[in-house]
């Protein structure tokens, strides 16, 4: 009764945990975050741990899997509060890389809301792409990147 007079329901209550758990994950993958090296290849390796961290036992795989019917709907149709915590921080990801030097061309933004979008649904689906690092450093390579420098690349 407790949890239910700061939370309306127990979809709120997931929605809270959802957030935190985000939250809890981007802190550590800050941390984890390559800090010397070419800007271009510590990109490739944060999306290699970020895809580490998503594949791995967190709180929000535990739940997709024990109470599906339940948390899915948070991850999906009612989502946006969880996409836009993880497109702010990738923005300021983007943006830091950019005044480091990095070779990023459009909108911050856009650019932001697709690796999300591939992230988010990689996660989702459980694709064997998240689980193999060497495959999934080069399809960053020759795909992300390319993305990322638009026409600032070529």
């Amino acid at each position: 009764m407790t949890l239910f007079r700061r939370f309306s329901n127990s979809d709120a209550l997931l929605s809270a945990v959802i957030l935190r758990d985000a939250q809890r994950v981007i802190a550590q993958f800050d941390t984890a975050l390559p800090q010397s090296g070419p800007l271009e290849d510590r990109f490739v390796e944060g999306v290699v741990t970020a895809a580490r961290m998503l594949s791995s036992d967190t709180l929000i795989a535990r739940l997709i899997e024990t109470d599906p019917e339940d948390v899915l709907p948070l991850l999906t149709t009612q989502a946006e509060d969880f996409l836009a915590l993880s497109r702010t921080y990738v923005a300021a990801v983007l943006t830091d890389s950019r005044e480091q030097g990095m070779a990023i061309d459009g909108d911050l933004e856009s650019l932001a809301e697709v690796l999300v979008r591939l992230a988010h649904s990689l996660m989702l689906s459980r694709s064997e792409l998240l689980l193999d690092e060497r495959r999934l450093s080069a399809f960053a390579r020759s795909n992300l990147l390319p993305m990322l420098a638009g026409s600032a690349g070529g």
